[in-house]
């Protein structure tokens, strides 16, 4: 019984900081109508190939504008308050804008940007760090429902 312990806390079925959220940041501006957007203004919501959708104040975004945006993920670490895992700047023109009623409610568009000028490696960076996270936590979620 000793022997399953000491096994188990070498090769734990998760780590706790696994568990711990990835909190990302994006801010940038709207280069067409100059208006920025500070950390916590937008709000990532989807992520796909070579874009993201966001959520954005309501009427800050149309169609065709063009976006400078700085996207980093960080998750927290034993060690600091937040560990920096990877970033990216990107330059994105919207393909797409849908105002649902409860969007405008909350004051909020979703807007689809496309990537047109960015680093495709600190993307695929990106992406691998949030899929990563996101394989752990299915593989949780389906653990624990057994």
């Amino acid at each position: 019984m000793a022997a399953d312990r000491n096994e188990a806390e070498k090769n734990p079925f998760f780590k706790i900081d696994d568990l711990r959220s990835i909190q990302l940041s994006i801010q940038g501006k709207n280069s067409t109508s100059r208006m920025p957007f500070d950390e916590g203004v937008l709000r990532l919501t989807e992520v796909f190939e070579d874009g993201i959708w966001i959520e954005a104040p309501i009427r800050s975004c149309s169609i065709g504008h063009s976006l400078v945006l700085d996207i980093q993920a960080r998750k927290a670490s034993k060690k600091s308050a937040e560990k920096l895992e990877s970033k990216i700047h990107v330059l994105g023109v919207i393909a797409e804008v849908d105002t649902d009623a409860a969007g405008a409610k909350k004051g909020v568009q979703h807007v689809k940007v496309r990537f047109k000028e960015f680093s495709i490696k600190d993307w695929k960076a990106l992406l691998k760090f949030l899929s990563e996270k996101q394989f752990n936590l299915n593989l949780l979620m389906k653990r624990t429902r057994k």
